[in-house]
């Protein structure tokens, strides 16, 4: 990290800049820090290439197939303008050295942290293929190492699968040393490119150079397309049978990604995930040190430990508490406040429920209506029509300015102005399936529960949003409290038999079944699992296989289950909070706070497990048992609590997450709170 030099912002977006990262070919890299306290990288597109003709276009492309590309070992991208003077791209910040510096520091990985950073590197390109996208310039430089394993960054110059022109015809797409021989020739690069660079990524951590030497950029390329790689420096064994497939001149015989593994992983350090000990460990402790004093040096002055007093009007009328108030903290010795209270409103009814943020604008329900609020301040946009079937019928996000609500049609609702325009009319009576909810949308197709009046029977259709053109329809038994979930390419769904289905969202097909447990809680999916909360445990299956990877059991039964950042977090009987590992399912912590009461729902922003809890035997009045609780994701502590008075009848709170805010509903209560 450097100091920053004179003439750097001091913003971007909503983003505040605190040192300099690095600069490349396309520009510079920054360390700034979210509004919620979270470090973020941003990159700033240089001048002259965003007055090219045709970058912006280009650019915008690159971050839509980035946004796509999930899983445990890439860098998610957070927020970006492509229309900005300057583009830039922020993504989520790794405290550690890339792979090129670790290696000129340190030298060459034991061999324990090279089977440790094949794996890692092996599922990152999984994920990255399984999204449709092709990186094409793997290297060292470009591969991150963070305490818990490797990071795959910059996705520059990478592409969607099927999309075939990107670039100039006839230009070089990559880096020499490791470029695959099809790239250097100018044929069509695809995944199995990226499987070649990962070869060549892996010779360097295990021998310091590249598997074709050093030289002029023409004698690497020839030697590419010619030579056989020099591997006598890789040790031998499983990883350098590896290395020798991932480098095969011929595209069609390299391993694909997933079925890449060249040796057990060893058992984790505490403490160390990913490397063993040495000078690579203490050169990431050293950095996450900067960074976090340097967040410190950036946090927005608030005040020390002030309560909140808020006095709310009755009846239809609106009350906001501005953004200086700030919730009591119960962390031992803690002298800052970890949560910002942003603002209160009063819905008009005693059941307001909190829906979706998109952009800076926070929807609600109250009845029959959508209400919109500017998320940053609480104040009123507008309101519209939700239709008479507003309480059961899910909000879906079409775009970042537009959401979709469904009556027996589907309904596009500009998020500027709360107008409507029909996207898919109400079929004719007795038509063989008409749609009844929204369960997804995804490139402009939207994903419907559907009936057939003169069958009775249930079915799930694939519907365009420009004039509802069918592209499948898949008869299914939809039973009672039927869950679904969107992720990927696949939409999961529960059926009425207690199976859970993976549909291939591009044909209708079922490409496997589980059965699972009567009872279960909202599906979850995230790194190529997908996790079905029941009623005593979490069961996790492989998204692409539907073979159980793991079912951790919890004696009494869990509640208010979330998943973020490879972990999971539930509360056991009693009102005890707990996180496993969302890979293997191994405990990470549990808290040794107990709760009088259990939470419904619970929501994770800004390293901070945020639940609502109101006591399950109502207490007098000022009871501390009430209110919105929040745990540190990594410790298990409470962290932070804000008192609030037991709801009437004990209806409890609703929680959604959105941006770097949470937002929270206890009856007819909305409250915004950000993690600073």
């Amino acid at each position: 990290m450097h100091p920053l030099a004179p003439g750097d912002p001091e913003t971007i977006g909503s983003y505040r800049v605190i040192a300099r990262l690095g600069a490349g070919g396309m520009g510079v890299v920054f360390l700034a820090r979210s509004r919620g306290g979270r470090a973020v990288a941003v990159k700033v597109i240089r001048p002259d290439l965003a007055d090219q003709p045709g970058f912006r276009a280009r650019f915008a492309r690159e971050i839509g197939a980035a946004r796509r590309v999930g899983g445990a070992f890439t860098c998610a991208v957070l927020d970006a303008d492509a229309d900005a003077p300057r583009p830039w791209l922020a993504t989520e910040f790794v405290a550690g050295p890339s792979l090129d510096e670790a290696v000129k520091a340190h030298g060459p990985l034991p061999a324990a942290a090279l089977d440790r950073l094949a794996a890692g590197l092996a599922e990152a390109l999984a994920s990255i293929h399984a999204a449709g996208v092709v990186h094409r310039d793997l290297k060292p430089s470009n591969i991150l190492l963070a305490g818990d394993g490797p990071r795959v960054i910059d996705f520059g110059i990478s592409r969607s699968a099927d999309d075939s022109v990107l670039t100039a015809t006839g230009a070089l797409v990559g880096s020499a040393g490791y470029m695959a021989p099809e790239t250097v020739t100018g044929t069509e690069s695809g995944p199995a490119s990226d499987v070649f660079s990962l070869g060549a990524v892996l010779t360097f951590a295990a021998t310091g150079r590249g598997p074709f030497g050093t030289g002029p950029t023409p004698v690497l390329l020839h030697r590419i397309v010619h030579d056989p790689p020099d591997l006598t420096a890789v040790p031998t064994g499983a990883l350098r049978e590896l290395i020798s497939a991932c480098l095969d001149k011929d595209a069609r015989r390299r391993p694909l990604p997933r079925t890449m593994a060249p040796a057990p992983v060893p058992k984790a350090i505490p403490g160390l995930v990913a490397w063993s000990a040495g000078p690579l460990n203490g050169d990431i402790r050293e950095r996450e040190t900067q960074m976090r004093t340097l967040l410190r040096q950036h946090r927005p002055s608030l005040g020390r430990r002030r309560f909140l007093i808020a006095a709310l009007a009755g009846g239809a009328s609106v009350a906001v508490t501005g953004g200086a108030a700030v919730a009591w903290a119960t962390r031992e010795g803690a002298d800052e406040e970890r949560v910002e209270h942003r603002w209160t409103v009063r819905a008009k009814n005693e059941d307001a429920d909190p829906q979706i943020r998109l952009g800076n604008t926070f929807l609600y329900r109250e009845d029959d209506t959508l209400q919109a609020l500017d998320a940053a301040s609480g104040k009123r946009l507008w309101q519209a029509s939700a239709g008479l079937f507003a309480r059961s019928t899910p909000l879906v996000a079409a775009s970042p300015s537009s959401v979709l609500l469904n009556e027996f049609g589907l309904q596009e609702l500009d998020l500027k102005t709360g107008d409507q325009k029909r996207l898919i009319d109400e079929p004719p009576p007795l038509a063989e399936y008409e749609p009844r909810d929204i369960l997804g949308v995804r490139d402009g197709v939207a994903f419907l529960q559907m009936h057939s009046v003169p069958k009775g029977t249930d079915a799930i259709g694939a519907r365009t949003l420009t004039g509802g053109k069918e592209r499948w329809t898949l008869p299914v038994e939809w039973g009672p409290g039927t869950r679904f979930l969107l992720s990927g390419d696949r939409l999961y769904f529960v059926d009425g038999e207690h199976r859970l289905l993976a549909i291939n969202v591009t044909d209708g097909s079922i490409v496997w079944k589980q059965t699972v447990d009567d009872r279960f809680g909202p599906l979850l999916a995230s790194s190529g699992m997908v996790y079905v909360p029941y009623d005593s445990g979490i069961r996790a299956f492989d998204a692409a296989t539907g073979r159980q990877r793991w079912n951790h059991n919890v004696q009494g039964g869990i509640s208010a289950v979330s998943l973020s950042q490879g972990a999971l977090y539930a509360f056991a009987p009693g009102g005890t909070a707990f996180s496993i590992d969302a890979k293997t399912g191994r405990p990470r912590w549990t808290s040794t706070t107990r709760l009088s009461g259990e939470p419904s729902t619970s929501a994770v922003c800004g390293g901070i497990l945020f639940t609502g809890v109101e006591p399950l035997t109502p207490k007098k009045t000022g009871d501390s048992s009430a209110g919105l609780f929040g745990w540190d994701t990594a410790t298990g502590k409470v962290v932070w609590r804000f008192p609030r008075e037991p709801s009437e009848g004990g209806l409890g709170w609703k929680l959604i997450t959105g941006g770097d805010m949470v937002f929270a509903a206890q009856q007819a209560d909305l409250l915004a709170f950000e993690p600073l």
